[in-house]
């Protein structure tokens, strides 16, 4: 009814607005060149010589730090790789913090110690000196009565090695509870006896 004027007013604007002969875009012009610039050439022009006067900047990373990396992402691996290449450690201890790992035996008196380890699982494990223990790749350094020593490398930032000694104590049975006897019923203990 009242769209047949609407559609033709429509159609008109569209005709005159698609018409590319009143106006269209220009294409936009390359960008000047400073004056300064124009100078040289001159006084080149005159000697007959040409002479470069643009420097070539290149950067150099070596020495400096990746600013788009994690520094989780730089130090775990040259950690690792200083930790004698963990990723090597097939043995089971190496999937176990220290701290998880609990020391509960220790033989000495023998020219070859031994001592055994259990994981968060429950699962014992014999050590020996140069065993190898922890994710961070340590060995077993020393095996003393008390206890034994696990040393670790830690690569510091800088590149430098830094051995950690950590220790790991015998775990102590005397726990403080008192046990019952069970053939006199009778508590015994340190307090009870």
């Amino acid at each position: 009814m009242k769209t047949g004027p609407f559609i033709t007013a429509a159609l008109c604007a569209l005709a005159l607005a698609c018409d590319g002969s009143s106006s269209s875009p220009q294409p936009a012009s390359a960008p000047r060149k400073p004056q300064a610039a124009a100078k040289p050439k001159a006084q080149t022009a005159a000697t007959g010589t040409e002479i470069a006067t643009t420097v070539q900047y290149s950067y150099n990373p070596i020495s400096k730090r990746d600013p788009f990396r994690a520094p989780d992402e730089i130090l775990l691996p040259s950690r690792l790789a200083g930790a004698g290449a963990v990723s090597g450690c097939n043995e089971p201890l190496c999937q176990w913090d220290l701290e998880q790992l609990k020391l509960v035996a220790v033989v000495t008196g023998d020219a070859n110690p031994i001592a055994m380890v259990t994981d968060p699982q429950g699962v014992g494990y014999l050590v020996k000196r140069n065993s190898r223990i922890g994710k961070l790749g340590g060995r077993v350094t020393s095996i003393l009565r008390d206890g034994i020593t696990v040393t670790e490398y830690w690569t510091q930032p800088n590149g430098e090695s830094k051995p950690i000694q950590k220790p790991l104590k015998l775990l102590n049975e005397k726990s403080g509870k008192p046990e019952m006897d069970l053939l006199s019923g009778k508590l015994v203990g340190e307090h009870f006896e």
